[in-house]
């Protein structure tokens, strides 16, 4: 733990990095709010930022990679994805190696209907229950339609 008592360093801002980081991923945005909060300098932060990045420990490439399977894994449709990339300053149309089963409407597809045979309602109108919770999870308005037409034609089958 930092010593309150001794002025903040960029050596004890590139530790809490690396403890951090040690947990999950962090992009540098997100990092650099953080210390902030910690009440370190911003030429501490900055300089801290630039070592992390130099040897390794922040990377926004590796940070979206990781952020992207999780959030798929958590049936997350590729909208909510993009724009919560946002959240973190990280451009989704910059990453150089974007999962390829991100990029695959196919997969989209099949994945918002596996969202939706985990998904159970009441509502009078399921369609529609269907449809804000594809919706909600970020799934555009063509993924959408196009599951929910496959699980309509599945169960008239």
């Amino acid at each position: 733990m930092i010593d309150q008592s001794l002025p903040k360093t960029a050596d004890d801002a590139l530790k809490k990095i690396a403890r951090l980081v040690s947990v999950r991923d962090r992009s540098v945005s997100e990092m650099r709010k953080r210390l902030i909060e910690l009440e370190f300098e911003e030429q501490q932060v900055e300089e801290a930022l630039h070592r992390a990045l130099e040897c390794g420990l922040l990377d926004d490439e590796r940070f979206a990679q990781s952020y992207i399977t999780r959030k798929l894994a958590s049936g997350w449709g590729r909208d909510r994805i993009k724009k919560s990339l946002k959240e973190f300053e990280v451009d989704f149309n910059d990453l150089k190696d974007c999962p390829e089963v991100f990029l695959d409407e196919d997969v989209e597809i099949e994945r918002a209907i596996r969202e939706l045979a985990r998904f159970r309602t009441n509502a009078r109108n399921v369609r529609e229950a269907r449809y804000r919770r594809l919706a909600a999870k970020g799934y555009s308005y063509d993924v959408i339609s196009a599951a929910l037409i496959r699980i309509e034609a599945n169960r008239s089958d």
